[in-house]
């Protein structure tokens, strides 16, 4: 291990396979002398280490030798990495259409699971807050609508974008997607907020229900 640190600091991780890349990361949560075949068996079990990033824990547990400390440690390494990649969107203006898929492309990248996501913006449409309103399995997110609340509260702000994935779906609304978008709508425009869009990420495409004259 000593070895692969020293690698690590003199080039980071230029030079390393996959297996040397968990090896070292998961480190300090894998047992030993296991911890060489745990890191087998997750990217025998994965394929590749994006996709052992990409798992939910249902499926992380399922593999020989990982224990629930490496399974919430690898989805902390990945909701740390949105963290880190995503801080500049802080900033990020979402006044285009264009813009907003970008942004939410790359919040929505790596989710496995179906997740609806807010964005609060000031009046000049930067993003304020941007985090999950709603978390399910594919096909089944609900609308929270007390969490929607309590963000919308806590930054405050007047306008609010949504979004939501398809796994692995097209990139086109659904009747319900429309349904349930025109009721938050409606339901913040009763307290003064403006839901001005809804985009849906499918795989590498974005598109935006202002877009599409769905919203009106």
């Amino acid at each position: 291990m000593e070895e692969l640190q020293d690698i690590f600091q003199k080039s980071h991780f230029l030079g390393l396979s996959e297996h040397e890349i968990l090896q070292l990361m998961l480190y300090h949560k894998l047992p030993q002398p296991e911890g060489k075949q745990i890191v087998s068996n997750l990217l025998h079990q994965f394929g590749s280490l994006k996709c052992v990033f990409m798992a939910r824990y249902e499926e992380l547990i399922q593999v020989k030798g990982v224990n629930r400390t490496i399974a919430i440690y690898i989805l902390f390494l990945r909701e740390l990495y949105h963290v880190v990649e995503n801080k500049d969107f802080e900033k990020f203006r979402l006044r285009s259409i264009e813009k907003r898929k970008i942004y939410f492309l790359n919040q929505l990248a790596m989710e496995t699971d179906e997740v609806m996501l807010m964005a609060c913006l000031d009046e000049r449409f930067f993003v304020m807050h941007c985090g999950a309103v709603a978390r399910g399995t594919a096909g089944t997110v609900e609308v929270n609508l007390h969490r929607i609340m309590e963000m919308i509260s806590a930054v405050p702000c007047k306008k609010v974008m949504i979004s939501h994935n398809h796994p692995q779906g097209f990139a086109r609304f659904s009747k319900q997607d429309i349904l349930t978008t025109q009721y938050l709508k409606d339901y913040l425009g009763k307290v003064g907020i403006e839901l001005v869009d809804h985009i849906l990420v499918a795989g590498n495409r974005a598109i935006s229900m202002q877009d599409c004259a769905e919203m009106y």
